[in-house]
């Protein structure tokens, strides 16, 4: 959807959990990698976000440093539905 409205969004993930999605199945992270793969969106896991360290920003391929950085912490995924 981003991608549609900025044409030239270039988005990076990065997340101290081993995989996205974090407690869901593994094949459900396994499809949402495979997607944003194709939709070309960076994924580093198994790293801590640290603005703060000279090198950070290096580290995952953003050497320049972000034109603008969205944080988003303690997401819950639920299922109130079920």
């Amino acid at each position: 959807e981003l991608e549609h409205f900025f044409k030239n969004l270039k988005l990076t993930i990065i997340d101290a959990l081993p995989q996205c999605l974090g407690p869901l199945p593994a094949n459900a992270a396994t499809y949402c990698s495979k997607y944003m793969k194709r939709h070309g969106i960076k994924e580093f896991y198994t790293m801590k976000y640290n603005a703060k360290d000279p090198n950070f920003y290096a580290s995952v391929g953003i050497p320049e440093g972000p034109n603008k950085e969205y944080v988003c912490i303690g997401v819950k995924a639920s299922n109130y539905f079920m």
